[in-house]
């Protein structure tokens, strides 16, 4: 903030607003303002003491107290709430967000008054009892405490509460009895389901203002039915955006599962639905229902008894879909489609991870010229050894393609002309045919592992004059037909980042390449990162590489461990997606 803008909302505040770095350096005649100070806030620094907070202990009638920053110290962190808390009985606002606390004092319960406490990114496991009786507490923020256990049997008691931010809380156990009661509830965004005295899921069935995302867990501990026949309101809750149906256990049957997810069916206006551990055999109609209109993401995962997958294409506005870890899967085809409209005219990211038995994709007709996928710009297959044919013709859209541990497929990449990023490993066989589409938007080419590669020299090596990243890994036809090229530098006039994997006889022929072209003052070559690994007969770094004027980075492993995939497979993730939505 500029020093005159900061000027003058201190100006607008009065004596109402002050920093606690502004209390410190008051004089004798500026301290009698101090009961009337209203709102504070400060700045913790790693090495501040504890008497930085006295002067808090003269702002009796302090309504907000906020610290700004991350850093904390723990015996600080104990003495701001158990000594000064019992001096704040006015507080409307206590943030303790990222201190580095165990527990809370009893004497929370003095504060009367409060509206809003956040106690996020702490290190508490439970909350003490006397917090139920902030009768006046609307907003309760316990996101990523990650040791809470559990929340007070009486937090039925907390009338006015209308926020719960209970997020990426993992070791929550259960919700306390008679959540229900809290009425006023517009945000909840994890309600794990208890045994015995626990909250059952038709605790929900009261909570009419729930609004944005809603993950149910623990779904086998819904012993009655009954239970998920009177949580079937989540069709009445339209301000609900998400929804997340999760079993954390195998144990439950396969047809009271089937019940609970048929009865658990939300607002035909949701924008997100993931359903994690699911065992029934089929899915319920609802799924896949074209009612969904504004359905935009959808996730099934650990859903292995599962032969069929819902029809997905009828969902309209569909952009993203992850199948993962459905072992029951042999096929999709008609199903999948569904019938009626061309399925899939939305999808933009589709994703099929560790499908263990998948055998048969089934492909839609097209439809006049146009694709099933016309919108699809991702795809993304991994971990399905068994799955043989080819993919779906005709992804005109297609930007990125990421194949993995695909033994059985062959791939056709001649088929996708706007393909930006292309990271193929284990499969069966890749067919390159560049004579019928040019690869001029091709950025980034991964190639590892693979038996058979059929591809034109000529044409191919023409096609990677734009490609910035060529990582090639085990795959010795292609690295022959490199060895074999004499100007593999003059082609790869774009290229940025090259990765070389056990073949030292190439590294030493760009190097000859190299300074031959140095010779022949003709050397353009852009790359800034060279990477060589597994290289064990190679001696030295060829004298040509030092001409590699644009060279910033250097990597060489002439002893590597096995490559840690998982590592790169998320590499290429976060390159290629943003945060957010399930998956």
């Amino acid at each position: 903030m500029h020093d005159l803008v900061t000027d003058l909302a201190r100006w607008a505040a009065g004596s109402s607003c002050c920093r606690l770095e502004d209390m410190q350096n008051y004089d004798s005649q500026q301290r009698t303002c101090l009961p009337k100070i209203r709102h504070s806030s400060y700045i913790l620094g790693k090495y501040d003491g504890v008497k930085k907070f006295e002067v808090y202990s003269e702002a009796t009638s302090l309504r907000t107290f906020l610290p700004l920053g991350s850093l904390s110290i723990h015996y600080l962190a104990h003495k701001v709430t158990s000594y000064l808390l019992t001096k704040l009985h006015y507080l409307r606002l206590l943030s303790l967000n990222g201190y580095r606390i165990t527990e809370l004092p009893d004497t929370i319960g003095e504060l009367k008054h409060l509206r809003y406490l956040d106690l996020s990114y702490t290190l508490i496991e439970s909350l003490p009892d006397s917090t139920t009786t902030l009768y006046n507490l609307q907003t309760l923020i316990l996101k990523w405490c990650g040791r809470l256990k559990a929340l007070p049997t009486s937090m039925r008691n907390l009338v006015n509460l209308r926020h719960l931010n209970n997020s990426d809380t993992g070791s929550l156990e259960e919700m306390p009895p008679q959540l229900g009661q809290l009425t006023n509830l517009q945000t909840l965004p994890e309600f794990v389901i208890g045994k015995g005295s626990g909250s059952g899921v038709r605790e929900i069935e009261s909570l009419l203002h729930l609004q944005g995302t809603l993950h149910i867990s623990r779904l086998e501990n819904v012993i009655y039915v009954e239970d998920a026949r009177s949580a079937n309101c989540l069709k009445s809750k339209e301000r609900l955006e998400a929804l997340f149906l999760e079993w954390s256990s195998s144990s439950v049957s396969t047809e009271d599962a089937a019940i609970v997810l048929d009865m658990l069916q939300p607002h035909s206006k949701l924008k997100k639905l993931t359903i994690k551990g699911y065992a029934g055999l089929k899915f319920p109609k609802w799924i896949g229902d074209p009612s969904f209109s504004t359905m935009v993401q959808v996730m099934l995962k650990g859903c292995n008894h599962c032969q069929f997958l819902p029809p997905f294409g009828q969902l309209p506005c569909l952009k993203e879909l992850y199948i993962q870890e459905m072992d029951a899967v042999e096929s999709t085809g008609v199903e999948f489609y569904g019938e009626g409209n061309l399925p899939f005219q939305a999808l933009k990211t589709l994703e099929f991870w560790n499908l263990k038995n998948w055998k048969k994709w089934s492909h839609c007709q097209q439809n006049e010229g146009v694709g099933v996928f016309s919108c699809l710009k991702r795809l993304s297959i991994r971990g399905c050894p068994k799955l043989e044919g080819d993919l779906p013709e005709k992804l005109d859209s297609l930007a990125q393609l990421q194949l993995f541990g695909c033994e059985e497929l062959v791939v056709s990449v001649s088929k996708y002309k706007q393909l930006h990023r292309s990271y193929i490993e284990q499969c069966k066989m890749v067919v390159y045919d560049t004579s019928t589409v040019g690869f001029d938007l091709l950025e980034s080419l991964i190639f590892s592992n693979i038996p058979e590669l059929r591809f034109q020299t000529e044409t191919f090596m023409k096609s990677l004059k734009n490609v910035k990243e060529l990582k090639i890994i085990g795959c010795e036809e292609l690295t022959c037909c490199f060895q074999n090229e004499d100007r593999l530098l003059q082609h790869l006039i774009s290229l940025g980042c090259l990765y070389i994997e056990g073949n030292s006889i190439l590294v030493e022929k760009l190097g000859i390449e190299a300074e031959q072209l140095v010779q022949l003052q003709i050397l353009d070559c852009n790359i800034e990162r060279l990477e060589l690994s597994k290289c064990g007969s190679l001696m030295k770094v060829p004298e040509g590489l030092h001409h590699l004027r644009s060279l910033q980075e250097l990597h060489i492993n002439i002893s590597q461990p096995k490559k840690n995939r998982d590592k790169e497979l998320w590499e290429f993730e976060v390159i290629n997606r943003e945060r957010g939505g399930g998956g």
